[in-house]
């Protein structure tokens, strides 16, 4: 189990958690990645509903990433 604290560099987390910091929509910060297997769960928050269908995607998006439960929630930046 990889957590975006604790992982093997090959996995897909980190090319996960590298896109996030890439987008300019989406902060590495306030999404969560836990990988297992295939399995990706996004937990933590982003500013608007629209991101939520984006993280996932950009997750499926990754290299041996077969499923993915986006448990997000949204919280408007001040």
């Amino acid at each position: 189990r990889h957590t975006r604290y604790w992982r093997d560099w090959s996995s897909d987390v980190c090319s996960s958690d590298l896109k996030y910091l890439l987008d300019r929509d989406l902060s590495a910060l306030d999404i969560h990645v836990q990988s297992q297997d295939g399995q990706v769960s996004l937990s933590g928050t982003v500013s608007a509903p629209a991101l939520v269908g984006k993280a996932a995607a950009l997750a499926l998006d990754t290299e041996g990433v077969g499923n993915v439960a986006a448990r997000l929630s949204v919280q408007a930046k001040p």
